[in-house]
């Protein structure tokens, strides 16, 4: 029977979410989990097409919410941790436009069976039976330190954004320029790493108009720009700049294409330098980033509550001292192959995917937050020797018997509660701040217990509180994405 389907818009859709009805569990952590709310590619898109509707003179660096695009019809999933032991991941919620209404007369999906791990909790210190070896990355550091000592940013630069990359640029984009029947089109590395300059140098300084960069009005004179490269010049590449050869693509039935297929020659090409010329940290931390992009394109998403609202969502990898980037994934809406039924859950497949890039995953310690962190996840780490720690929500425990929220705000600030799992060797511990801090590890211990400062609203200053190891070694090395940033 065919099921009408409202069509929304973007804003609709952040504005039910945002109503106070709009929960209707007693679970506070149903009702405060974050919610992502994420654009999809359609099943079939027409890669063809390299046209989109966008004034490319506006600079959206500087657009305000009031004059946010309009919205593209396509489908949408809701990221939200639920009640199940996974994130739901809500298929087809609605359509975004303000347009007709759609409909579906296919079947309701078939929902994926999950492994069920039984565990037994008890409150005691964690004991495990794995030993981890050392990381020994000194020869490698030493390499690298050898090779890039004394070298210039932009030497670096281009260590990363090579005469490889360049060299495809300029071919895929005569290339492209043939195509669409120019002939006279003159490009060559160098005119692609000024192209690419320019563009870096957008990205810091802003003016309301692209073409204001070649303005010589003495309030807007950009001089560096205009020696570098003629306006028109500059048009004429961004209008036929091409990574990857459209006539592939005619080989390809549409349903077999890689969304990415546009881009996906550079993001390769990045990924390979990145972990050419990065060492890997004994500690890396797991996280999304938005790439901001305020065009119309099938893969642009909307993620609430995000500095950046509107671009490219995508998966990162990053050491946790440094923030140095070692791969990056572009997310693409559901996957194509159906998930492990232990792994069942976006979040669990993507630190799956992205930590395979390990040489030698058990000289690693992981940290994510609890998007990602499940108890099934954390078992199937602990299996191939990959420590992790993360934040998690209390239904994706394992039903471990711990301390509630409720409970623990009428404990004093630091108290903390902890139950460790024999059966599995996975650390529970919930930990009373500002908020109730709840994490899963499978490697860390919880003492030696941290003394930290914290204000005392009833004897109005400074108080010392505890602090678990586990809680004091996820602040320290979690933020590793964010320092990329």
């Amino acid at each position: 029977m065919a099921c009408q389907q409202k069509v929304l818009s973007l804003k609709e859709i952040d504005d039910i979410l945002n109503a106070d009805d709009f929960f209707d569990s007693d679970n506070e952590d149903d009702n405060n989990g974050p919610i992502d709310i994420v654009e999809l590619p359609p099943e079939q898109v027409d890669e063809m097409s390299d046209n989109e509707d966008i004034d490319d003179n506006i600079i959206y660096d500087n657009i305000i919410d009031d004059e946010e695009p309009s919205d593209v019809l396509a489908f949408a999933e809701i990221h939200h941790a639920t009640g199940n032991n996974e994130p739901a991941i809500g298929v087809d919620q609605s359509a975004l436009s303000t347009s007709t209404a759609m409909t579906d007369s296919g079947p309701p999906p078939t929902k994926k069976r999950m492994m069920t791990l039984t565990s037994n909790w008890k409150k005691r210190q964690p004991s495990y039976s794995k030993v981890y070896p050392n990381a020994d990355d000194v020869q490698r550091r030493s390499a690298l330190i050898c090779e890039l000592q004394g070298k210039s940013p932009v030497d670096c630069f281009e260590k990363i954004f090579d005469d490889t990359i360049v060299s495809n640029i300029v071919k895929q984009t005569v290339i492209y320029a043939t195509q669409k029947n120019v002939h006279d089109i003159q490009v060559s590395n160098e005119c692609i790493r000024k192209f690419i300059g320019i563009l870096l140098f957008i990205g810091y300084h802003s003016l309301p108009q692209e073409q204001l960069y070649w303005c010589e009005d003495e309030d807007m004179d950009v001089q560096c720009v205009r020696q570098c490269m003629s306006r028109n010049r500059y048009l004429q590449i961004k209008w036929y700049l091409h990574v990857s050869d459209n006539s592939e693509l005619e080989s390809i039935a549409p349903q077999e294409r890689d969304k990415l297929f546009k881009i996906r020659p550079i993001i390769d090409q990045q990924n390979e330098k990145f972990l050419q010329y990065g060492v890997f940290s004994e500690n890396v931390s797991i996280d999304e980033q938005m790439v901001r992009y305020y065009g119309h394109y099938y893969l642009k998403q909307f993620i609430r509550g995000k500095p950046i609202r509107f671009g490219f969502k995508q998966w990162a990898i990053c050491c946790s001292e440094t923030g140095y980037c070692y791969q990056m994934q572009v997310y693409e809406g559901k996957a194509r192959d159906g998930d492990d039924p232990a792994m069942t859950g976006l979040g669990s497949s993507v630190v799956l995917k992205i930590i395979s890039i390990l040489e030698t995953p058990e000289v690693h310690k992981v940290y994510f937050d609890n998007f990602f962190t499940g108890f099934a996840l954390m078992k199937h780490l602990q299996d191939v020797g990959v420590r992790a720690t993360g934040t998690a929500q209390f239904n994706r425990m394992n039903k471990c018997p711990i301390a509630t929220d409720k409970e623990m705000k009428k404990k004093n600030k630091g108290a903390y509660d902890y139950r460790f799992d024999m059966k599995n060797e996975i650390l529970a511990v919930t930990w009373n701040d500002k908020s109730c801090v709840r994490l899963l590890s499978n490697h860390e211990p919880i003492e030696p217990v941290s003394q930290l400062k914290r204000w005392s609203r009833t004897e109005k200053k400074d108080v010392l509180v505890p602090q678990p190891r586990l809680i004091t070694e996820y602040n320290t090395h979690m933020g590793g994405v964010d320092k990329m940033d």
